[in-house]
């Protein structure tokens, strides 16, 4: 079969064959001849994730393309020394769909990957979002934080990843005789808890699809446990991240799996950054992914106004109004769907 040759699958899955024999697979929504946004799914997520922003991405002109990492979905296992290295698949995935310059947006665990392509391909990412993105695990600072079973549980795949294998293993097996109880279970414990019915109702098809992905299929086992190894060892400094890409982060005040002190940490090594906390915790990227797409299309259509990352602003985005730039010239670009009212400036500097 020709290498970086892009096969068709059931839609909108597709699958690439990489220079190394290697399938990634990947998805597509949104408008086919817009500006292309990549879209870094979330630690045990996948692909299905970016479907949310489907009937957005048509509406609004946004192409997305969103890659399941190595080991997730069909995508062939990989075990990366460093996260950097990730890269080269993307500049493999853009080449072969004839897109030359290109947005990320990662979430979660996403945004580490998101960050380290950006560092790679300097050249060819424009803009850059995170949200509720985890910072190196390799720098004890970014532990301290963290609620005690999540520092235990990471240094654990990291450190004894033959065990935390078994571990995997017993819930894939259970999740094949029983996937319903095991999928309810994993959505009792975890950071579900934050969405309430309404939001859970219009994403129960994505978790499920996530959750067939990760746990329902054995290369998902080595997909975790090689993704943790990453989150250790990214491959580059922080401090010598790209100075010429603006970086858009987005974080939930009341995140409790990556608290806010470490993403202010992060935001203190991007020159150009501009940061927006909501009200709500870690997965503020599924009940305000209209607002996070909308900003970023708008911040690509204005990259004329570089000054407007410059300041490093951090705005607090209170529940159910639109986000706000202390920048005034630049109000209207971010937000051209909503008139300047004064009651809305309730942004506030930080210093990080």
């Amino acid at each position: 079969m020709k290498r970086n040759a892009i096969i068709p699958m059931q839609n909108p899955l597709r699958t690439l064959r990489l220079r190394d024999n290697r399938t990634a697979e990947f998805a597509e929504y949104g408008d086919v001849d817009a500006k292309p946004v990549f879209y870094f799914h979330s630690f045990l997520g996948s692909c299905s994730q970016a479907a949310l922003s489907d009937a957005l991405a048509h509406e609004h002109g946004i192409r997305i393309i969103a890659p399941n990492r190595p080991g997730i979905g069909n995508s062939t296992p990989k075990r990366f020394s460093c996260m950097i290295e990730y890269a080269d698949d993307i500049a493999q995935l853009a080449d072969a769909l004839k897109i030359d310059q290109f947005a990320i947006f990662g979430i979660s665990g996403g945004g580490c990957f998101a960050l380290a392509c950006a560092h790679a391909l300097p050249n060819r990412v424009r803009l850059l979002g995170v949200a509720s993105s985890m910072a190196p695990l390799s720098t004890s600072q970014n532990w301290r934080n963290m609620h005690w079973f999540r520092r235990f549980t990471l240094f654990s795949f990291e450190n004894w990843p033959g065990a935390m294998a078994t571990f995997l293993w017993w819930i894939f097996l259970i999740g094949r005789w029983f996937p319903k109880w095991i999928h309810y279970q994993m959505k009792k414990k975890s950071s579900m808890r934050e969405l309430n019915q309404k939001h859970l109702e219009g994403i129960n098809d994505v978790l499920w699809s996530d959750y067939e992905n990760v746990f329902l299929q054995i290369n998902g086992i080595y997909g975790l446990i090689n993704e943790v190894h990453l989150y250790f060892h990214w491959g580059f400094d922080m401090h010598d991240f790209p100075k010429n890409i603006p970086v858009i982060l987005w974080h939930g005040r009341n995140d409790t799996i990556v608290p806010l002190p470490i993403i202010r940490k992060l935001a203190h090594h991007i020159r150009l950054h501009s940061t927006v906390l909501y009200p709500g915790g870690h997965l503020i990227f599924l009940t305000h992914i209209r607002e996070v797409f909308l900003r970023m299309q708008h911040a690509w259509n204005e990259m004329d106004i570089p000054a407007v990352f410059s300041a490093a602003p951090l705005f607090l985005a209170p529940q159910g109004l639109p986000l706000i730039s202390s920048h005034r010239s630049y109000y209207h670009s971010l937000l051209p769907y909503a008139e300047p009212r004064t009651e809305y400036s309730c942004a506030r500097q930080l210093s990080f």
